[in-house]
Order: structure tokens, then sequence, then C-alpha cells
């Protein structure tokens, strides 16, 4: 049975990322594999780092609790689920342990100073090494918009993260809403006319809507089950994709592409759409 990892520490955020993944394992027929990882905690003594028994016992004790609590809202949910307790590197173990997994779902921030470098961690883990998806959760849901929103740029890279989208808009019943981003400062686009003459608005828009309806053909939105409706936004990625996310219930987002969105998961713009943006954001790495 398909199954999707939880993170858990039982802050706030990881409370917000079960309510999350608990419905998409109900919506979607999923079981839960939820983890709790704790680290051993250290104290300075002179030169010398040591680990306090009773902290290891306290830190390991605490990571217990919280995976039981996951797993009676699991119960209450009816979802099937299994329980890992584990001790070590929050981001390398949870994306060892989801990489057979649908996806890896995380709160952005956690009751440790250790955790709380989760979100960051794992994503970066998730861009470089995990094969299969990460959602990172904020807060608590708010009122369904009924709309999952994907960001892609016309690239072939855009596919899976299009896909992606197309399979969570099906099982929610939701509206997808395919972004694509241009502008000026676009130089994928503007490359195109380089030693021919100047592009102008028009030309940039017209060919940032061509290659998106291109990359929508190829993953079969015309065939789709629910409705699919593309919007061709001027101005920077992170500015267009966060501002859309505030109408929406998931943002879909690949990790490579030929212009602002192949950057979407480094520098600025990873830190502009995981951070600010206001509804979960799903980030889909590339097939290997």
């Amino acid at each position: 049975m398909a199954y999707v990892t939880i993170g858990f520490d039982g802050s706030q955020s990881s409370q917000a990322a079960l309510e999350w993944a608990l419905t998409e394992a109900r919506r979607r027929s999923l079981s839960a594999q939820l983890v709790s990882v704790w680290s051993t905690p250290f104290t300075t003594c002179g030169p010398s780092a040591l680990a306090i028994p009773t902290m290891m016992t306290s830190a390991r004790t605490a990571a217990e609790h919280a995976v039981e609590w996951a797993a009676k809202a699991a119960a209450d949910a009816g979802v099937e689920a299994s329980s890992e307790v584990v001790e070590g590197d929050p981001a390398e173990l949870l994306v060892a342990l989801a990489a057979s997994a649908d996806q890896l779902v995380v709160g952005a921030h956690g009751r440790s100073v250790v955790v709380r470098s989760l979100l960051g961690s794992v994503s970066t883990a998730a861009v470089h090494h995990a094969v299969t998806p990460v959602t990172v959760i904020r807060r608590k849901p708010g009122q369904p918009h009924h709309r999952v929103v994907v960001g892609i740029d016309g690239s072939a890279h855009s596919e899976p993260a299009l896909r992606r989208g197309l399979l969570e808009a099906t099982a929610a019943r939701a509206e997808l809403s395919v972004i694509t981003a241009w502008g000026h400062a676009s130089p994928d686009l503007v490359g195109e006319f380089s030693g021919i003459r100047t592009p102008s608005d028009e030309d940039l828009r017209g060919l940032a809507e061509l290659r998106a309806r291109k990359v929508m053909h190829q993953a079969a939105t015309e065939s789709a089950a629910v409705p699919v409706r593309l919007t061709v936004a001027y101005g920077a990625a992170q500015h267009v994709l966060c501002r859309e996310s505030a109408h929406a219930d998931l943002l879909v987002v690949g990790t490579h592409g030929w212009g602002a969105f192949d950057r979407m998961l480094f520098g600025s713009t990873s830190t502009a759409v995981l951070r600010r943006a206001l509804c979960p954001v799903q980030v889909v790495p590339q097939p290997v």
C-alpha cells in the first residue's frame, strides 16, 4: 500500500503538517508512516561536549510521546499508520525513510533549535537527494479554496510538477491553476530573439504561453477530470507564486527549468516561496 511519511515532533507546525497529511492520506487511500526523530543533547564542559544520560532519556521519551499522539490522531482519522522513533539527523533520516513514500510531509518549524532548522535542511536534501515529493506546511489549514496552483516555465522539467499538481487537484476535486511567469529579465525568453530583433511584451508573453501550453498538452491536462486554467503572469516567479498562494490549498513546484523556475529552490526564490507562501508548498524532484 502506498504511504505518506510524516515528520512529527508535537510542535504546532508539525501538528498542522499531520492534519494536512492525514487528510491527504484519507483522500488518496494512503497509509501513514509517522516518524519522530530525536537528537542526543550535548552540554559543554570546558573544551569538551558531553552527552547527559538524563537529557538523552528525556529527548527520546518526548519523541515517543509525540509519535504516540500522532498515531492516535491517525486512528481517529481512520488512516492506517505505522510509527518510527529514531535517533539522528532529522533531515537525513526523514528523507531516507521517505525514499519509497508517495511524499514526505514536514512542518516548517519544530520545538527545538535543531528541529527549527528542519525546513532548510530537509528542503535542501530533497532538492539534491530525495526521489519523492516533499510538502512543507507552515500553518494549520484554513478554509479550502478548492484550488491547486502549479508553477511551470514551459521546459520539459516542468512536466513532473504539472502531473503531480494534476494528481493533487483531481484527488481534492479542485481546480488546477497553472501559472507561468514572464518578464523582460527572463533570459530564456529574451534569448529566443537574440540576433533577430528586440522582443516586445507581446512577443515575450506569447512565447511563455506557447511553451506552457506545450507542456500542458504533453501532460494531458486537456483530458483532466478537473478544470485546468492557465495564467501567464508578468513578474518574478517568486512574487507571482507567493501572490497566487494566498488563494490556493497547495502550491506545487519543480526543481529545474529554463529560467526563473530553474532557481525555484535556490537562493532568494526558495526563501520567498518556502517561507512566504500562504499555503502548503510541495516540491517535486526530477525523475531519476
